[in-house]
């Protein structure tokens, strides 16, 4: 899975994606790419994120755990 710094870089590049999409239709252009793609793109990065900052939130709150010489570790 990916970072959640990789993640948020993706997903600014993906809403640059469809504002630039966006402009181009307002431009009258119709050559621009789709929206609904862009649109769809946007939210699964938006969802892959929410899931990795609350698996690294999981991640953070586990406690300690003591490996087999007595020494505890971070998980």
């Amino acid at each position: 899975m990916k970072t959640a710094a990789a993640l948020k870089a993706e997903l600014a590049t993906a809403e640059n994606e469809v504002r630039s999409a966006l402009a181009a239709k307002v431009d009258g252009k119709e050559d621009g790419p789709a929206l609904e793609p862009l649109e769809a793109k946007v939210q699964s990065i938006k969802a892959s994120l929410e899931a990795r900052q609350k698996l690294d939130a999981m991640e953070k709150a586990a406690p300690a755990e003591v490996v087999g010489d007595g020494k505890t570790e971070e998980r």
